[in-house]
């Protein structure tokens, strides 16, 4: 058996590989916490490493509405379920610190609009049920009622892929699951 190694990335969707992360912000101690789900950081750490490309943040209520109702993005990029983050009220200031669930600074978030969403609708078109027995309508259901926040910038210091660059490399290698070889006998 030989085995040839593939190291040619494919090409980013959109055609922009984004990058999130960056130096760790001045006075971010003094703006209000809002603390994420597991969950929450996993889309986190996806969009800071590109992994999500080419979304920049959580989605904003354009592209949100798009996804929900075309599964596309707001420029027309296919795209099949929304990104985003949920807060029960709308943060009083311009800008905000992410949490993990021990209360450790994850990213910094820029306010730039608060939107109101809706469980049911967004269960009903996304996932073509508002059954709470399919797994996707569930974790939507438990998720914060109220509003979406969009954007935001990572931290690296307290980022949970430590390797993000070559993590996000590897996924865009082609053919992921073999790690990009192919065997050939």
């Amino acid at each position: 058996m030989t085995v040839a190694e593939t190291t040619q990335l494919i090409e980013p969707h959109g055609g922009k590989l984004v990058d999130r992360t960056g130096p760790r912000p001045d006075g971010i101690e003094r703006l209000e916490q809002i603390p994420l789900t597991s969950r929450e950081l996993s889309d986190l750490d996806m969009i800071a490493s590109g992994a999500l490309s080419p979304l920049e943040g959580f989605m904003n209520q354009h592209d949100y509405e798009r996804v929900v109702e075309d599964m596309r993005l707001a420029r027309g990029l296919p795209w099949a379920l929304p990104v985003c983050l949920a807060v029960d009220r709308a943060p009083d200031g311009e800008q905000v610190v992410l949490t993990d669930e021990a209360g450790t600074p994850v990213a910094m978030l820029e306010v730039d609009e608060a939107y109101e969403y809706d469980k049911e609708r967004e269960a009903e078109h996304c996932f073509r049920t508002i059954d709470d027995d399919h797994p996707g309508v569930a974790r939507l259901y438990q998720q914060k009622p109220g509003r979406r926040l969009p954007d935001a910038q990572p931290d690296p210091p307290g980022a949970r892929v430590p390797d993000q660059g070559r993590a996000r490399d590897r996924g865009r290698i082609a053919d992921p699951p073999t790690g990009g070889r192919h065997e050939v006998g």
